[in-house]
């Protein structure tokens, strides 16, 4: 498995991207993506911001999970997860720029952590582009819509897909149980 905790603390030290362009349309969309409160997890949840909305803004019961070591500190307990062992299943996930950051041979026990963790809906944005800092590419899988498609819909269980189109190559993904 790729070693994600050495290259993203690496890169990000003390130049975190946040909040990321996924995260601003979801923050901007968040209660028209779930339109009733409930359970909540962020995957990939960087510092926290989609969280900390979800919880104390619109009032849903919000956790987040991640691998980057300097995340832990934004978010108290138990709002943090640093492992899915700990991640309980809720209602909504989403994930947001970062399935991209994901190498292609960890993909599928991803997208089945991510599976067998909600129950009605999730939502992701993916971008389609390579993104160097630093000297290293961060997405990790860098594929058109076509790839991600087969993908989510081989591994995740839904009843319903939407797509649809971001500015800047991003696309945001709404799968329903």
């Amino acid at each position: 498995m790729t070693d994600y905790k050495k290259i993203y603390n690496h890169v990000y030290d003390n130049n975190p991207y946040y909040p990321s362009a996924g995260q601003k349309h979801l923050i901007k969309h968040f209660s028209k993506i779930f339109p009733t409160k409930g359970t909540h997890l962020d995957v990939g949840c960087g510092r926290g911001e989609a969280v900390l909305y979800a919880e104390f803004t619109l009032g849903f019961n919000s956790s987040g999970i991640d691998v980057i070591d300097y995340n832990k500190t934004d978010l108290p307990l138990p709002m943090y997860h640093h492992s899915w062992d700990t991640v309980k299943p809720v209602e909504y996930l989403t994930c947001t720029d970062v399935l991209e950051h994901i190498a292609k041979e960890d993909l599928d026990e991803f997208l089945k952590n991510i599976d067998k963790n909600f129950t009605k809906k999730a939502f992701f944005t993916i971008a389609h582009f390579s993104h160097v800092l630093r000297g290293v590419e961060l997405h990790l899988t860098s594929e058109p819509g076509g790839f991600w498609l087969d993908k989510i819909c081989n591994v995740i269980s839904c009843s319903e897909l939407k797509t649809k189109p971001l500015e800047g190559q991003l696309t945001a993904w709404e799968i329903t149980k």
